[in-house]
């Protein structure tokens, strides 16, 4: 009996040495089988697609078109103040090109190209200055004001400028609100442009478009190889007195393809409807800056030429200006060939020097 259970015992400790935990059975795999009909119609399907692609190519995708930003319609040039008091401005939302450049001192002024279909209200108006006539008759605009320096009542007179003078054109083309105080209250509408000039009798229309700028139909990227996502414009840098400053920035936005612009880094809306202000091209032009009087009134080199920015698509590329005189519209150019904007706003940016452009963001590679 003690050997039967010697042996049972040894069998036990001879398995278990042998045994461990049982390999787990794999599940068997379904492989799909395909009937022969079925790749036989598959295979037809690619042959038939062949045969159409054939027979019907694609059509190629044309490039993107160049087309006048302008015709014979006289666009509105109106004078925007742009002093601490005047902000936010009624009107910005409304213009095809604005340009910015110092006025006073430290303090800039925009002026607003209209096109003549666009309704809504602007202001403040504030006064004339002769460059920014020079800027406007570049598109042979009907130029709004409110007064101006003498230098600019003379070029007025002298150029036969077809003026809108909202300090004698009356209550039925400008009007002040009690909400601001003056000089920073004036404000007028298209339509009261509209029967301004007509009053005066301007003529709406010209023979032939003023400015020849062009416009791609659709949005066409620079190639470029420097990357900007988001700069700065400074025209008053911080200091102890003066610790903000004054600059604009621009931030682009990819997937709409516009640069949102920034005054002192807040976003800029439209007063009047709330618009957030955005811009698809934006030009920095370098010209020589000379103070005249003790208000700080300047007289720009801006005939002539020069060098500045172009930016568009989150790219950056140097460009030239030309302006011969007076009467002959100011041109663009990138590597000698007129530049051709991207649909979107054109801001255009005085400066004295393009040491006033700043890059901000990190990811910028320039």
């Amino acid at each position: 009996m003690m050997k039967k259970t010697l042996v049972f015992l040894s069998l036990l400790v001879f398995l278990g040495g042998c045994g461990g935990v049982p390999e787990a059975t794999p599940e068997p795999v379904d492989t799909p089988v395909y009937p022969e009909a079925l790749l036989l119609d598959a295979h037809l399907d690619i042959v038939r697609e062949k045969a159409y692609l054939r027979e019907h190519p694609p059509l190629p995708v044309e490039p993107p078109v160049p087309v006048p930003l302008f015709d014979v319609t006289r666009p509105y040039g109106v004078m925007i103040d742009n002093h601490v008091g005047a902000r936010p401005q009624s009107g910005l939302s409304m213009a095809d090109v604005v340009y910015e450049a110092l006025a006073e001192g430290p303090i800039t002024r925009y002026l607003l190209i209209i096109p003549q279909d666009e309704e809504g209200v602007l202001g403040p108006v504030r006064s004339a200055r002769p460059y920014f006539i020079d800027f406007a008759l570049d598109y042979g605009s009907l130029y709004a004001h409110a007064g101006g320096s003498e230098d600019a009542f003379s070029a007025l007179s002298r150029l036969k400028v077809a003026s809108l003078d909202g300090l004698s054109s009356g209550e039925a083309a400008f009007y002040r609100i009690s909400e601001r105080r003056a000089p920073h209250n004036l404000y007028t509408t298209t339509a009261g442009l509209e029967k301004e000039a007509l009053r005066k009798g301007y003529s709406l229309t010209q023979e032939e478009p003023v400015s020849d700028l062009t416009v791609y139909d659709r949005f066409k990227p620079l190639e470029g190889d420097l990357k900007v996502q988001a700069f700065e414009v400074i025209y008053k840098p911080a200091s102890a007195s003066d610790p903000v400053g004054y600059g604009v920035s621009y931030h682009y936005d990819e997937s709409r393809r516009v640069y949102e612009r920034r005054v002192n880094l807040s976003e800029q809306r439209d007063a009047a409807t709330g618009e957030l202000i955005t811009a698809g091209n934006i030009l920095i032009i370098e010209m020589t800056h000379q103070v005249l009087d003790d208000a700080g009134r300047r007289a720009l080199g801006h005939i002539g030429g020069g060098e500045g920015y172009y930016l568009t698509g989150g790219e950056k590329v140097p460009i030239e200006w030309t302006k011969e005189s007076r009467q002959t519209p100011m041109t663009f150019s990138l590597d000698s060939q007129p530049v051709v904007f991207n649909p979107g706003r054109i801001f255009v940016q005085v400066v004295s020097s393009l040491e006033q452009y700043k890059p901000l963001k990190e990811d910028n590679n320039e």
